[in-house]
């Protein structure tokens, strides 16, 4: 189905929605939380790549190894490299491949702007509009979710124009992909990243099934010279309450106006639902990673995280 195709289904099934039908579907019910993975292309901060780290930092705890983990080998059989490492993002000219589906974050914001007029929502802010859904295939579905999300990072990250300066060091020498990732991963090892994180995987990623996380995505983004932040939640004692106004506080704050922006955009304050300039966040918890696209405060006060998840 052409973008154009996916667009007029999506306005279609929210037309169709009942009057009483809440967008649930979108919304992403607390779960305990390890990592979360918080890129920088949008931050305040601004200027010139990061250099590279090769530390996390206190307090920071290794996901459990998932090295053991062996899907069939059946589902990969009929499938070429080339077909694994498919990559989509929104300024290419080329119709998105049929698990790529763009366009998603005004389709949010319509049915979150209905949520706000029937009262169930009292206000919302959403990711930048170039991020991109990347649904998990057949031969992926069982171990490929933190490679998924690295790739609707990557497309959030190469579509937004603030720091053009990333998108030549996510396309060179070689562009996302699902095996590239695997081989720039194996590259950082050898440069010294990471060290625990190899030794989990038994150094060795090319062309396996192994899990991976955000630790690992954090060596990527960092090994190609893109700053990431890791931040850690794993104090359960306080619940899933710091998580959530840490995200809310990511997407609410704001980046301030630039000079000769117009009155409307002055006001875009006033909004109810609010489309902002902020990247995607990947989230990860036990067993699954996921995209937090953006958040939801309910009538009641509550907090609602919006995803992309890529095993649906």
């Amino acid at each position: 189905m052409s973008a154009r195709g996916k667009q007029a289904h999506y306005d279609d099934h929210f037309e169709e929605q009942p009057q009483g039908q809440h967008c649930s579907a979108f919304r992403a019910a607390a779960a305990p939380l390890i990592l979360v993975l918080l890129l920088p292309a949008s931050s305040s901060s601004g200027g010139s790549p990061g250099k590279a780290n090769k530390t996390y930092g206190a307090g920071y705890t290794k996901p459990m190894s998932k090295s053991r983990f062996k899907p069939p080998s059946f589902l990969t059989k009929n499938v070429s490299i080339e077909e694994q490492n498919i990559f989509w993002y929104s300024a290419q000219a080329t119709e998105p491949p049929p698990n790529f589906s763009p366009s998603l974050i005004p389709v949010l914001k319509k049915a979150l702007v209905k949520s706000h007029e029937r009262g169930s929502t009292q206000r919302a802010w959403l990711a930048c509009e170039n991020a991109v859904h990347i649904q998990a295939e057949a031969w992926d579905r069982m171990w490929g979710c933190g490679y998924r999300n690295y790739l609707m990072a990557c497309a959030a990250l190469m579509g937004q124009e603030r720091q053009p300066m990333y998108f030549p060091l996510l396309d060179t020498p070689t562009p996302p992909g699902i095996r590239n990732l695997q081989e720039l991963l194996e590259e950082a090892w050898k440069n010294g990243f990471d060290e625990e994180g190899a030794e989990q995987l038994d150094y060795k990623l090319v062309e396996t099934k192994k899990w991976i996380g955000t630790a690992d995505l954090n060596v990527a983004f960092t090994y190609r010279g893109i700053p990431a932040n890791l931040a850690d939640f794993s104090d359960s004692s306080k619940g899933v309450e710091p998580l959530l106004q840490w995200i809310y506080s990511y997407f609410s704050g704001g980046d301030p106006q630039p000079k000769g922006a117009t009155v409307g955009e002055a006001l875009r304050g006033a909004r109810a639902v609010i489309v902002t300039d902020k990247l995607p966040i990947v989230l990860q918890y036990h067993g699954h990673s996921r995209t937090i696209v953006g958040c939801e405060r309910a009538k009641n006060g509550t907090i609602n995280l919006l995803e992309f998840d890529p095993s649906r």
